[in-house]
């Protein structure tokens, strides 16, 4: 089986690639008030292209190893469909901003065959007895990113889109607040390939992936041939409905845009974008476990859930492994709670002297998790709060506690005793209940098993 992807990925820009109406959505916004005549098509206007949106093409296609052109240059893609105002859509087809290239995943090099811009069609709304147009996302600047048919089972691609999806937060031209990341996906099992359209997150991606296998080899059990189509994934059904016979590239009548007269692309214009560009997720990743002597998988899932800054801030402050682990699973978990995405500068202090009195164990760790989702909701100093009742429950007074509890619980005792292990766990348990969760629980593992033996 062979997978080829196409990765459309709505550019973080204030205005629309070819016109300055905004490419940024408000909540309250009403249909089609984000247009002009440029987004419309309207006979005369002009297009005039946005640099901000080419600089941050290029920032990918330098970050992926492309080939750039000396001029930027695009051309006209002609069909005929609601969403398109202008019966053409502008985009790049014979100079593409980015020629080739490799993306370097965690699970090996995928090689590129293009990166190249277009302007994105209007979003049709269906009503179920009619359907509606709603031109506001039109024109707001798309970079499509085409893979060889590299890609070998539905898991790897997911792996892929993850992973680039953070490669471009990284390189800061994409938002998933703000921008739109959809896939077309060719997939064949022989020589023909079908196309998957519009499939909207990674997710969905893999269960489209997963079902058209499924469905093709099902027909070459049949003894039936594959028919070179496009399909439509309905996540509801979870399958693959046919749209239209696949089209050809001649189809699409492309010519040079007339209205955009090629623009060089400088050498120092790149130089400045070359020297720009941020250490990359895979790198940085592999730099974390050099320099910090953590886990591969630790550093993995910290690079790609864009917590490395947080991390490398903790890291200053306490052991790198302890701040790895709780970066990668309890700030992170906190995070996807919240729907979050960035932390301040002045919460990660905070997290950093939590830490550090888990390391010197001043703090159990059921504690410093509560306290964790606290700072989110509102930063406060730990120190403070953790000297007012939160300390840990140590020495003399957990000794006091360990034999209280011995004393109340002699069946357990009895039962620990008689070689049934998981009485020590209720012990434990009734031990951490007495202190609020702030006795050590190693240190009273240790004292309920001197206390049981007697």
């Amino acid at each position: 089986m062979r997978i080829g992807l196409e990765v459309h990925c709505g550019l973080d820009t204030e205005s629309k690639l070819f016109c300055a109406c905004s490419a940024r959505p408000s909540p309250e916004e009403r249909p089609n008030s984000r247009c002009c005549p440029v987004c419309l098509g309207h006979p005369g206007s002009r297009p005039l292209t946005n640099s901000r949106a080419v600089s941050h093409a290029l920032r990918v296609a330098l970050a992926l190893g492309c080939r750039i052109p000396a001029e930027l240059r695009f051309a006209r893609k002609s069909y005929f469909y609601p969403d398109l105002p202008k019966n053409f859509q502008i985009t790049q087809y014979d100079h593409p901003l980015g020629g080739g290239g490799t993306m370097e995943t965690s699970f090996g090099s995928v090689a590129l065959r293009r990166i190249h811009l277009e302007e994105d069609p209007g979003a049709i709304v269906d009503r179920g007895s009619y359907v509606l147009v709603d031109y506001n996302r039109s024109g707001c600047p798309l970079l499509e990113i085409v893979t060889e048919p590299a890609l070998k089972n539905a898991e790897e691609a997911r792996a892929f889109v993850d992973e680039l999806s953070v490669l471009l937060g990284c390189l800061g031209v994409y938002s998933p607040e703000r921008n739109i990341l959809k896939v077309d996906a060719n997939i064949s099992l022989s020589d023909v390939r079908v196309e998957i359209k519009n499939i909207l997150g990674q997710r969905e991606l893999q269960r489209a992936l997963e079902y058209e296998e499924a469905r093709q080899r099902e027909t070459i059990a049949r003894g039936e041939a594959i028919v070179q189509e496009t399909r439509h994934w309905d996540a509801a059904l979870g399958a693959t409905k046919p749209m239209r016979s696949k089209e050809s590239e001649e189809d699409y009548g492309y010519i040079e845009e007339p209205d955009l007269v090629p623009h060089p692309l400088e050498k120092g214009w790149l130089a400045e974008v070359r020297k720009a560009l941020p250490e990359l997720p895979l790198s940085r990743s592999r730099r974390l476990v050099k320099q910090y002597r953590i886990a591969e998988d630790d550093s993995r899932i910290i690079c790609f859930s864009g917590l490395a800054d947080a991390f490398e801030t903790i890291a200053g402050s306490v052991d790198p492994v302890l701040a790895a682990r709780w970066t990668r699973r309890e700030v992170l978990r906190v995070l996807n709670l919240r729907g979050e995405r960035v932390i301040s500068l002045e919460l990660l202090r905070q997290i950093a002297s939590l830490l550090a009195l888990v390391e010197k164990k001043k703090v159990t760790d059921a504690i410093a998790k509560e306290l964790l989702e606290k700072l989110f909701e509102k930063p406060f100093d730990v120190k403070t709060r953790v000297g007012a009742g939160l300390s840990v429950v140590m020495g003399d007074e957990l000794r006091a506690v360990c034999e209280r509890v011995v004393k109340e619980n002699q069946k357990a005792v009895s039962d620990y005793q008689s070689g049934r292990p998981e009485a020590l766990d209720f012990l434990l348990g009734q031990v951490m209940r007495a202190t609020k969760g702030r006795a050590d629980p190693g240190a009273a593992r240790l004292l309920l098993k001197e206390l049981g033996k007697a």
